[in-house]
């Protein structure tokens, strides 16, 4: 209940200042060119670059240090008390039922670090099991009966711009299986879109790895490689055209990982060609469902031309390494 009150005039307070805030605004508007209607959709907050502010306004609402503590937004420094956010766009993070339980926090200025600040975990939020906008996202499950897993929360907004608002984010944390629990509760039909940089390929990965054991198998979106991002793509005047097309061309997540592998390694070379066997085995491993593992395997043996029953012989030596006992 706390929460649910506290949230509205905190909401409230952030709203009012954002109008107050040219920079903010400015920052907003022509860095990240969004509209007014979308800043107030997704509940954008400035908080101000002041130690007090907050606290000096939550005050004359009847709340006290220790209600702000516990909603990370004062921190306590030997026996003062200062505003946890400063001089950074805001955004609340809802549950399912929508009360905010946690604020994520990005720089105006690239000088300041860290990049994003994160409230702190508590009882009731826990950043491996809530996902950002999936209150709002999974009303929209019925008419598009999907949802996308992006990276960040600005992922999530320009996929709104784009006319796609099923966009979920993780919360400065890799994808979980609890994350994917949570998913499957709203769909089984899961586009993953990260960032196409190895770092982005890499969390894919890991992200596949983690759906495959939860019986889940996502498609990954591929944007046209003369578009940075998500954010360049939203800016384009032909963008949800092109959006579009993007996800009526999603490949399954093997096949993909399959073809971005392919170019990294040179299967020319056995070394090179053991390596992405290897890489292909460790999906495979991980899903739970016997027929599915012989569809991805009958799929690599095509891929490489190899004869089934040899790969799959790999595939078990493979396996067998894998669970050998370390000393």
């Amino acid at each position: 209940m706390f929460l649910l009150i506290f949230e509205r005039k905190v909401v409230s307070l952030h709203s009012i200042n954002m109008h107050k805030s040219q920079k903010a605004l400015d920052y907003l508007h022509t860095n990240r060119k969004l509209s007014d209607n979308v800043i107030s959709d997704f509940w954008i907050w400035y908080a101000p670059d002041s130690s007090y502010w907050l606290i000096e306004a939550l005050r004359q609402k009847w709340f006290n240090e220790q209600d702000l503590i516990q909603a990370s937004l004062v921190k306590k420094w030997q026996s003062d008390y200062f505003s946890f956010f400063r001089n950074r766009i805001t955004f609340p993070i809802y549950d399912t039922r929508n009360n905010i339980v946690w604020f994520s926090a990005r720089v105006i200025d690239p000088q300041d670090q860290p990049k994003y600040l994160n409230s702190s975990e508590q009882a009731i939020f826990e950043k491996s099991k809530i996902l950002y906008w999936l209150n709002f996202a999974k009303n929209n499950v019925n008419i598009f009966d999907s949802l996308i897993l992006v990276e960040w929360q600005m992922d999530v907004i320009w996929l709104y711009k784009l006319g796609m608002p099923i966009g979920v984010a993780t919360c400065g944390t890799a994808a979980t299986d609890q994350h994917f629990k949570l998913l499957k509760r709203f769909s089984e039909n899961i586009f993953l879109l990260y960032d196409n940089d190895d770092a982005g390929k890499n969390a894919t990965v890991r992200a596949l790895k983690i759906a495959y054991r939860e019986n889940m198998f996502p498609k990954m979106i591929q944007l046209p490689e003369w578009y940075k991002d998500t954010d360049d793509l939203s800016n384009d005047v032909n963008g949800k055209e092109i959006f579009e097309w993007c996800i009526r061309e999603a490949k399954d997540g093997f096949i993909q990982v399959y073809e971005l592998l392919r170019h990294k390694y040179d299967l020319t070379s056995p070394i090179d060609k053991q390596k992405l066997f290897n890489e292909m085995f460790s999906l495979i491993a991980c899903v739970d469902n016997y027929t599915i593992q012989e569809h991805y395997k009958q799929l690599l043996a095509d891929k490489v031309w190899l004869p089934y029953e040899i790969l799959s012989v790999q595939f078990q030596k493979y396996l067998k390494k894998l669970f050998l006992p370390r000393f």
